[in-house]
């Protein structure tokens, strides 16, 4: 069990070690609007720029499956549905 563990947290270890970097250049107020939510959800800045793109691509292949679904395009509108039994 321990070593199973131990295995895992290597592999997790060497997942961050492969991150992509990339240079990003950012208006002035635009960082200082992140640096304030970032510390309000204690997050470094990277962490928070990093949360919101894994949000919005999460949201975007969400999109994309109800476009599939539907048959149609769905523009501008969050997509809710309500199952009703």
């Amino acid at each position: 069990m321990e070593q199973e563990v131990r295995t895992k947290e290597k592999a997790a270890k060497e997942k961050d070690k492969a991150k992509k970097q990339v240079l990003l250049r950012l208006a002035p107020s635009l960082w200082s609007d992140l640096a304030s939510w970032a510390e309000e959800d204690y997050r470094s800045i990277n962490s928070q720029i990093e949360y919101l793109l894994a949000e919005c691509v999460r949201k975007h292949k969400g999109k994309i499956r109800a476009e599939m679904a539907f048959g149609y395009a769905v523009h501008g509108v969050d997509l809710v549905i309500y199952h009703i039994s």
